[in-house]
């Protein structure tokens, strides 16, 4: 009885084959081999010989988590503009277009003072187009020194900050005093009846 083996070495970038016949006495004879080479292109080539893992998949998933990103940050955006829409607080035209300076200027000023509906409902349109967002520089460029620029607004952040954290404290406390002075006035005994005489 005639025997069949098939014998494959498995490579990283080839497949090697051979078919063995074995006859019943022991005798060995090749019927056929061959080898499958997978080409590599440049770019895994190098990935390759720097150690990194090779994945073909990896081009078209950062694709798609890109598509999702945006087709979520569309939807967010249809749904922010329908509730804003409902509340009357959808702002204008006039108001979409103002500058990122003007903007950063409203939204200093609602930190002060009372603003208009439309206002606040063009604030949340901005943080609604930049929730997510995350800084492209590097832990490696962290100990490099601001430019002027960014150091100024960082410095008007944490002070935007700070008296926005104050004043939410102060406000706290502020209910905390009055709900304590009202359940005192409460709970307050009624003073005795002065006696008749």
């Amino acid at each position: 009885m005639q025997k069949k083996t098939l014998g494959l070495d498995l490579g990283v970038t080839s497949i090697g084959w051979s078919l063995i016949n074995e006859t019943d006495n022991n005798n060995y004879s090749i019927l056929d081999m061959g080898s499958r080479i997978i080409p590599l292109t440049n770019d895994d080539k190098e990935e390759f010989t720097s150690g990194n893992a090779i994945s073909k998949n990896q081009k078209r998933t950062t694709k798609r988590t890109q598509r999702k990103g945006y087709n979520r940050y569309q939807l967010r955006r249809y749904t922010l503009t329908q509730i804003l829409k409902a509340n009357n607080m959808m702002p204008d035209e006039k108001l979409i277009k103002i500058s990122s300076e003007h903007l950063y200027g409203l939204r200093d000023k609602a930190l002060q003072e009372k603003i208009s509906l439309h206002e606040l409902g063009r604030i949340l349109y901005h943080l609604n187009q930049k929730r997510g967002y995350k800084s492209s520089r590097s832990d490696a460029n962290l100990d490099k020194k601001d430019t002027e620029y960014v150091a100024e607004v960082k410095s008007r952040h944490k002070t935007y900050f700070c008296a926005w954290h104050d004043s939410t404290i102060a406000h706290a406390q502020l209910e905390k005093s009055v709900r304590l002075a009202s359940i005192n006035a409460r709970c307050r005994p009624h003073p005795a009846p002065l006696p008749q005489m």
